[in-house]
């Protein structure tokens, strides 16, 4: 179960888009409507934080569809897993870039973060519990893969589902740090499908139809 690599490509991936100051600006409706699709869907919201930024950005899936992510300065992003682009809208400028045939997409955030409820197949040990909100969270060293970050995972002692995940990293100084926390994680919860359905009407909008997008997002555009 390669729990932790999935973990390090969902963080890259979300790592490029808080700290992507650049023109980043106009979106579509995600694809058709999201009401039309007759799978059930799979939701989550969590908050991300990069504490060597200080960012802090709200995460809501609708998977197997898609995933939005708002960052503090109000600009939105959002992942159709099903047409397979990226668009980044910045509404206090009116502008979006819409990023079509990504090469390669981070797996679901939904199965990849419920993934770690099953501990026995966690290649890591306990490390004792945390009082996180009202819960006295239940935490495990993820061990590393390959040279690999190291994960921290807290879980919920009722459902054993995780409720906070920190991933570390080693810094040019060779000191471990937290390179990003995913926080308030909760499972199965009503959203509201419009969030994933933007209206690009009055937007200025910049496509790339290349696959610019590596497995970790690196956006080269």
């Amino acid at each position: 179960m390669k729990i932790a690599a999935t973990a390090v490509i969902m963080t890259a991936a979300l790592i490029a888009v808080l700290q992507s100051g650049s023109s980043i600006d106009r979106a579509v409706p995600a694809y058709a409507k999201v009401s039309g699709n007759d799978q059930k869907y799979k939701t989550l919201t969590c908050k991300v934080c990069i504490p060597a930024t200080g960012a802090t950005a709200q995460v809501m899936a609708l998977e197997p569809y898609y995933v939005r992510v708002e960052q503090p300065d109000g600009r939105v992003w959002l992942l159709d897993h099903h047409e397979r682009k990226l668009i980044l809208v910045n509404p206090a400028k009116k502008t979006a870039k819409i990023i079509r045939s990504i090469k390669k997409e981070p797996s679901d955030i939904y199965d990849t973060l419920k993934g770690f409820k099953n501990t026995s197949k966690l290649s890591g040990k306990q490390i004792g519990r945390r009082q996180i909100g009202q819960k006295q969270a239940i935490g495990f060293r993820v061990a590393k893969e390959n040279g690999g970050d190291e994960v921290f995972v807290w879980l919920d002692p009722q459902t054993r589902l995780p409720i906070r995940i920190e991933s570390l990293a080693t810094n040019q100084q060779g000191q471990i740090q937290a390179e990003m926390i995913y926080s308030d994680i909760v499972f199965d919860v009503e959203l509201d499908e419009s969030l994933f359905e933007l209206d690009l009407a009055g937007y200025e909008v910049e496509e790339v139809d290349s696959g610019c997008v590596d497995a970790r997002l690196n956006i080269r555009y």
